[in-house]
């Protein structure tokens, strides 16, 4: 395995068409693990994009699309949530 790359994994789940919300967490050799969303926050700042490296969320539809799972700021969420398509802005 490369020292930095993606990783395909499975999990046992089995989806029952209801929608989800599924987290994927990194960490590496020395056991250092992705912060949370509000860790990363806390640490950071909201408005830090310069390398925003939050546990991302994964949301899965109903009707099978999988989405960005992460909840706009502001919104309360119900676990970890990570991302960087804008709502890392505070404004």
């Amino acid at each position: 395995m490369e020292r930095y790359a993606f990783v395909r994994f499975k999990m046992p789940w089995q989806w029952r068409g209801e929608e989800a919300v599924l987290w994927s967490r990194a960490w590496d050799e020395k056991g250092n693990t992705q912060p949370t969303r509000e860790e990363f926050f806390k640490r950071w700042g909201k408005n830090n994009r310069y390398h925003y490296n939050a546990i991302q969320a994964w949301r899965i539809l109903p009707d099978g699309r999988v989405v960005n799972g992460d909840r706009p700021l502001g919104v309360q969420a119900l676990g970890p949530v990570g991302g960087c398509d804008g709502e890392v802005f505070d404004g």
